[in-house]
């Protein structure tokens, strides 16, 4: 069994809002899922990571999520609209 997977997201609209899609793709999406059997959310662990990476200027945006099963998640959203 895996332990660690990975879910890249492009976010094709403009950045203007990206932290707005962010914040509804954390706190509304990733709790709405139907996750398989095994895999649910545990305890609605969702955590912010991109402080943690250093990614807080830019169009790049991570979270965690963790899974009745151990299996951790980490959720890549990239803004590909973004300008420097």
């Amino acid at each position: 069994m895996r332990d660690v997977f990975f879910i890249l997201a492009y976010d094709l609209k403009p950045s203007t809002s990206f932290k707005k899609r962010w914040e509804y793709y954390k706190t509304n999406m990733l709790k709405k899922l139907t996750y398989p059997i095994g895999y649910e959310l545990e305890n609605n662990d969702i955590l912010d990571m991109t402080n943690d990476f250093g990614h807080t200027s830019s169009a790049i945006r991570i979270c965690r999520t963790t899974h009745n099963n151990g299996t951790e998640i980490y959720h890549i959203m990239l803004n590909v609209d973004y300008f420097v």
